[in-house]
């Protein structure tokens, strides 16, 4: 049986409330939904309601707005770096199995070349993921050279 899979966007752009949008989703018929990350109280309560509802909560979209900067020795790349861990920290806390994280943003220098930074980065993500026990989706993948160089280094 294949899994049935909606997404919540908590931005509003379903035109409801993710406490609305969660029963309807279920009454649908589909199997699993995600979120966007956002605080753990937050996470916890999206947790119990999609729980309530018989839905399985497969994952969490990470922040991405600054991941062009993990690639590059500066303050937003340590920032984007512990938005990406506490992300991974969350799907851990509360039975999440995949966070969902975009390798890069935008289309701007989209193929300039991997850097030693953005590998290391990375690879720690991987191994905080897999001590975890979540597993990484990459998506949104402008700047393919970057994913397959993360994809044959890990």
């Amino acid at each position: 049986m294949s899994t049935q899979m909606i997404g919540l966007d908590a931005s509003g752009g379903l035109g409801m409330s993710v406490d609305e949008a969660i029963p309807m989703i279920a009454n649908l018929g589909f199997d699993a939904t995600f979120t966007a990350f956002g605080p753990p109280a937050e996470i916890n309560r999206l947790a119990n309601l999609i729980a309530k509802h018989g839905l399985v909560y497969s994952s969490i979209h990470a922040p991405f707005k600054k991941n062009r900067e993990l690639w590059f020795d500066t303050l937003d790349g340590e920032d984007a770096m512990r938005e990406q861990i506490d992300c991974i920290d969350a799907c851990a806390a509360f039975n999440i199995p995949i966070s969902v994280i975009h390798p890069w943003i935008g289309f701007a220098d989209h193929e300039s070349e991997p850097t030693a930074i953005g590998l290391e980065r990375f690879r720690r993500l991987a191994d905080h993921a897999e001590e975890k026990g979540v597993r990484i989706a990459l998506e949104n993948l402008e700047g393919e050279n970057k994913l397959r160089r993360l994809m044959k280094e890990l």
